[in-house]
């Protein structure tokens, strides 16, 4: 997966941030760090303390997580 797409449009950025809650605290850190801050992955993993394996597997767990919320309530949102 990449995880370098940081050309995200900020209104999407902002829908997304509506989901941030659903994630546990180690998510919602890193994705912060990373589509906020765009720091990368090793400057996530050196803030964390953890190694940079375990940051991008943070991260790519997150945007999972993140997209699984969104498709799940974007029928229901269309239909409204």
């Amino acid at each position: 997966m990449n995880t370098t797409c940081l050309n995200y449009k900020p209104a999407k950025l902002l829908e997304l941030k509506t989901y941030l809650p659903l994630l546990d605290e180690d998510q919602r850190i890193a994705v912060h760090l990373r589509f906020w801050e765009n720091l990368s992955i090793q400057e996530i993993s050196n803030f964390m303390n953890i190694s940079w394996d375990l940051a991008n597997e943070i991260i790519e767990d997150s945007i999972l997580e993140l997209k699984n919320h969104f498709n799940q309530e974007a029928p229901q949102l269309l239909a409204a």
